[in-house]
């Protein structure tokens, strides 16, 4: 079985912490014999909304930065629909990584993992397309999951 994994934050090296959980799982599944890929901003221009403090806390600091986002998710696309070709399933971590996912045309399972919900509960219109378009949902909590 192919995987790709999307994420918006993943560690770019063994000392850096950014998503070590994501990336944790990943050699879990590996070790079990799961072929992975993982597509993240350090496999695709991110145009400095990626690390740092987050999407959400640069988007914050420089609200500028919003702009960016179109070429940020086309950037992403991109890089996901390459990944994909002949995967089997893409895990998309964060609710922002489903439209990269759809870009791949392969059936996705969405990660929701706390700021991603919160956002998904002030702009539901945008948020429910996303999710409904996902095989499957996974929270970490029944808190967040509610």
């Amino acid at each position: 079985m192919k995987v790709v994994v999307l994420t918006t934050s993943y560690p770019r090296g063994p000392d850096d912490v950014a998503g070590a959980f994501v990336r944790d799982a990943v050699e879990h599944l590996r070790e079990a014999g799961v072929e992975i890929d993982v597509v993240s901003p350090a496999s695709f221009r991110h145009f400095g909304l990626a690390y740092g403090h987050g999407i959400a806390g640069n988007l914050k600091r420089k609200p500028w930065r919003a702009l960016l986002l179109p070429a940020f998710l086309g950037s992403y696309a991109r890089a996901a629909r390459r990944a994909a070709r002949g995967a089997d399933l893409v895990h998309a971590h964060w609710l922002p990584s489903a439209l990269p996912a759809l870009a791949t045309r392969r059936p996705f399972v969405l990660q929701l993992w706390g700021t991603d919900v919160e956002l998904a509960s002030r702009a539901r219109w945008a948020a429910r397309p996303l999710v409904r378009r996902a095989r499957v949902v996974l929270c970490p909590s029944e808190a967040l999951a509610d």
